[in-house]
């Protein structure tokens, strides 16, 4: 799991003493999760949708809403750095959006284990963003990206 160290208001200069400075993936993380705050930009069923519900790319111009993983595709390309090599991670989890998808999806393990008692384990395996967001909609993404925040701040 990858964390990061927060730095101590006393430790931020430019902001002043009230505003913690987080690293690069926690940053995207609240980014992502900023897109899809009002229920209107959110989606299931396809990464982003246009105005008239069609499919469209992340990217697209015309996108007005995204699903969660969407919503971090679309942060992560628009954020050059975080699509560059991680020093010392392995080549799968090499850049910010890999370290950031699997902080969701131990996030929605963690938030479908604690609705879900009574899964199997072959089920509670299964577990995924997209079980979670699809499934359980806008309130659960939010809540997916409000723990994965905190798995990133080491919380």
């Amino acid at each position: 799991m990858t964390k990061e160290k927060e730095k101590s208001p006393s430790q931020s200069s430019s902001k002043g003493a009230q505003e913690q400075t987080v690293g690069p993936l926690t940053q995207l993380l609240i980014k992502s999760r900023q897109r899809i705050v009002d229920p209107r930009a959110f989606t299931r069923g396809a990464y982003a949708r246009d105005a008239t519900g069609n499919p469209v790319n992340v990217l697209d111009p015309g996108a007005v809403c995204w699903c969660a993983v969407g919503t971090l595709e679309c942060e992560a390309k628009r954020s050059t750095p975080s699509w560059e090599p991680m020093p010392g991670k392995p080549p799968k989890s090499n850049n910010l959006y890999h370290a950031a998808h699997d902080l969701l999806e131990q996030a929605a393990a963690q938030l479908l284990k604690t609705v879900h008692t009574h899964a199997t384990e072959e089920q509670k395996k299964r577990y995924s963003i997209t079980a979670l967001a699809d499934g359980a909609g806008h309130a659960r993404a939010i809540a997916m990206y409000n723990k994965a925040i905190g798995l990133a701040k080491g919380k």
